[in-house]
């Protein structure tokens, strides 16, 4: 049985960022950045990532969730990816996921793909070596 609790950090009265802390089989911590967050930077993490909210850089993670508000322009770096918002730039996963929602306008490289119908893609698409 997992254990989760949500730990999070209040900047000015409209900015959340809150981190999901759960111990799994795995032991990995998930990240949440909430819709009204805006990030210009990078991030790096060896955990799960969740983005509502935009970030202009790129993005290093375990798993990477790009919500259907999320919107990322920069390379966006994980072993599984899934799209439900809008990712410029570019992406490089083993398992990508572009749901009905997803806008991705990036230069794709992937060992194992899944994209449902409605998913809008403009770009280069790459199988991994």
């Amino acid at each position: 049985m997992n254990h989760s609790d949500y730990i999070c950090s209040f900047v000015k009265s409209t900015i959340h960022i809150c981190k999901l802390a759960y111990q799994s089989e795995a032991n990995v911590a998930k990240s949440f950045l909430s819709e009204d967050l805006v990030i210009d930077g990078n991030i790096n993490s060896k955990g799960d990532l969740e983005i509502k909210g935009s970030v202009t850089g790129d993005i290093n993670a375990g798993s990477i969730s790009v919500l259907e508000l999320g919107k990322v322009q920069g390379a966006v770096k994980g072993q599984d990816i899934t799209v439900n918002g809008t990712v410029t730039g570019k992406i490089e996963a083993e398992d990508l996921t572009l749901s009905s929602s997803a806008n991705v306008s990036a230069d794709v490289t992937y060992r194992r793909i899944a994209t449902e119908k409605g998913a809008r893609i403009t770009g280069k698409l790459a199988l991994k070596p």
